[in-house]
């Protein structure tokens, strides 16, 4: 058994010294769990600050100042009879302090103006997965379902708080040498400040979306060429198609030179979008709308270069979006997350395309390994 302490906080405090009794406790029953299993105990420590004056002039700017903690408990079973494994998540957020001028809380829930903004407790369960897996001569299939957070190259819960979004549903992988497929469907999803099961998929106008599938595959050359191909439909609603073709050069030193170029396209698909356009309301004078009237038909072009060393990488990325706005959710319930390098980069150029410097720094330590890793990322 693998036993694995993580810590992501602003301050250490006595809760991490508890964390490494039960690490120790956890060690000592070994014995009970299956060969190859693994517990991850981390602890996260989040500061928000956040003002509705923001210089870029967010119409959904808030004015946030929170301050939360939070203890995940992941536990991943060996391969019991070399097929089938499980999977369960536990978290339990709570908020430090929440600073007298804010009037939103975005990592928990409940804060309303009532109750002084003072939010709920989050506990739950946030994995609940189950999977299988064969492996043949020159191919290997996974299958799966259940609840957990997912991540592709054209869906991704998000990651973005403390507690990150879940969804519900199964997925389906086949790795045949270089060529991987993979195919979900989902039925549920669980809010990034939520404890909750999951809730159904919804329209921006609050219909029932029965599934969002998202399939695709990718190959990868061994001169470092790879060709990515996806698809992502909500039922009767929205339709996105991503097409990635990205080259890396290795060098020395654990340097490398990567090159990608991304077309992606964006469309209405069924009955339950809305032509008449979905309105969000009169913010500062000016009528905003969650989805405009008339069809949807949005499409973006991207072409990255960028320089990796060990730790750090640094990227210059030219993106384009034409047709209309690509700022519509697959549904309600999604955090739209675009896969671009410009996603949270400081771009200045004119509307509908951007020229970025992006740059990105990672490390890592780890102490007492017989022990426990503890993983330091900044």
């Amino acid at each position: 058994m693998i036993v694995t302490l993580k810590s992501q906080a602003a301050q250490r405090t006595a809760l991490s010294a508890s964390l490494l009794a039960l690490l120790i406790s956890g060690q000592s029953r070994a014995t009970l769990f299956t060969e190859g299993d693994e517990l991850t105990l981390t602890y996260k420590n989040v500061y928000f600050n956040e003002s509705a004056d923001a210089i870029d002039t967010r119409i959904w700017g808030a004015e946030r100042d929170e301050w939360v903690h939070g203890l995940f408990a992941d536990y991943k079973s060996g391969y019991l009879g070399d097929w089938i494994q499980f999977e369960y998540g536990l978290a339990g957020v709570e908020d430090i302090h929440i600073g007298s001028r804010a009037d939103n809380v975005t990592n928990l829930p409940g804060a309303t103006a009532a109750n002084g903004f003072k939010p709920d407790t989050l506990f739950g369960t946030q994995t609940a997965y189950i999977g299988t897996r064969y492996q043949g001569d020159g191919f290997r299939l996974h299958a799966g379902g259940g609840k957990k957070a997912r991540q592709s190259a054209i869906y991704q819960d998000s990651l973005s708080r403390i507690q990150p979004a879940t969804s519900v549903g199964f997925d389906l992988n086949a790795d045949i040498g270089a060529l991987r497929l993979y195919y979900t469907e989902l039925y549920k999803m669980s809010q990034r400040d939520a404890d909750n099961w999951g809730d159904d998929l919804r329209t921006y106008s609050g219909d029932k979306v029965d599934a969002l599938r998202y399939y695709g595959g990718s190959y990868e050359v061994d001169n470092g060429l790879k060709l990515e191909l996806a698809e992502a439909e909500a039922e009767d609603y929205i339709r996105e198609h991503k097409a990635r073709i990205g080259y890396r050069h290795s060098l020395q030193g654990h340097q490398a030179v990567q090159l990608r170029a991304t077309y992606g396209t964006m469309k209405d698909s069924g009955s339950l979008y809305e032509d008449d356009g979905v309105p969000l309301g009169n913010i500062g004078g000016h009528d905003y709308a969650l989805a405009e009237a008339g069809p949807l038909d949005a499409r973006y072009y991207e072409l990255s270069a960028g320089y990796r060393w060990a730790d750090y990488s640094l990227t210059l990325n030219y993106s384009s979006v034409r047709g209309d706005d690509w700022n519509h959710n697959l549904v309600a319930n999604e955090f739209r997350l675009w896969d671009t390098s410009s996603q949270y980069a400081w771009i200045s150029s004119t509307p509908g395309s951007g020229t970025a410097w992006r740059t990105k720094t990672r490390s890592a330590c780890s102490a007492t390994p017989t022990l426990a890793t503890w993983a330091c990322l900044g």
